[in-house]
């Protein structure tokens, strides 16, 4: 269809035909002019916010600062070396916390982390770090675990207990890699856990997990460091199993009492030998 448009002349003006955008048409180009406006004022605030911070000298890294209570406290080069953070060079701004915090948790003895900012010019990283509570294999051992089994090298470890325990009797082979759990070892360290936070009056020496089903260990009993107990313990409800010890402790160390192999296998039950 073709529309004509005819230009008349009266009293010699020019008359231009009228034209009247709908409600549809008015919309798109305010929906435009806004979508430029808010376009622009991005723009600007970008280049306001690289200008300020980014990009201003002011903001320059030029402090790391590392907190902990153990090993990690003032590490600071091995911290930056692992972050990559380079005082000096790197612009406070640029620094991405969150990677550096996921480059810190591939530690193994770092159990978490914090990583914030200081203004002017300073990256601040605060650590908790894992406690060892067992040895692997001798006191001599590189290896220690956590409250999880998660293996680590005591070396990057929190100062190590001379009391620690040493848990043997693992498969030589099963060793995880650091960072890893142990999970065979998981009840001998559960074992481990409970004389710290519910037995304190349980010291164990040295924990035997080559069987699945019980747990052989040495103890001493209220720092009397005299006399070694060598326990038998089911590896299910070991909880029970400390309470019915601890309730037959006073008769095993009465004077006239010279057996030290106290069995807990049957259910109930205090057997010495």
């Amino acid at each position: 269809m073709m529309y004509n448009i005819f230009l008349k002349y009266r009293s010699g003006t020019l008359n231009l035909p009228s034209f009247k955008l709908s409600r549809k048409v008015k919309i798109i180009i305010g929906a435009a002019v806004l979508l430029v406006a808010v376009a622009a004022a991005v723009i600007g605030t970008w280049y306001s916010y690289r200008a300020m911070f980014p990009d201003n000298p002011r903001f320059t890294l030029r402090h790391v600062v590392v907190r902990s209570i153990g090993w990690w406290n003032d590490k600071t080069a091995h911290v930056q070396q692992m972050t990559e953070l380079i005082p000096g060079k790197t612009g406070l701004f640029q620094v991405n916390l969150a990677d550096i915090r996921a480059r810190l948790l591939r530690e193994p003895s770092i159990d978490n982390a914090t990583v914030s900012r200081v203004l002017p010019d300073t990256i601040e990283i605060s650590i908790s770090e894992r406690i060892p509570r067992a040895l692997l294999g001798n006191q001599k051992s590189s290896l220690v675990l956590d409250s999880n089994a998660v293996v680590m090298h005591r070396d990057k470890c929190l100062k190590i207990d001379a009391n620690l325990p040493v848990i043997i009797g693992y498969p030589k082979d099963s060793v995880p890699s650091y960072g890893k759990k142990f999970d065979r070892l998981v009840p001998a360290v559960g074992l481990i856990m409970l004389t710290v936070t519910e037995f304190p009056d349980i010291r164990i020496a040295a924990i035997n997990a080559a069987s699945r089903d019980y747990l052989f260990f040495t103890m001493y009993y209220k720092n009397e460091l005299s006399k070694l107990y060598r326990v038998y313990i089911p590896v299910k409800n070991m909880n029970a199993s400390l309470v019915y010890l601890t309730a037959a402790m006073p008769n095993v160390l009465l004077p006239t009492e010279t057996r030290t192999t106290i069995d807990l296998r049957y259910e109930g039950r205090v057997t010495l030998k």
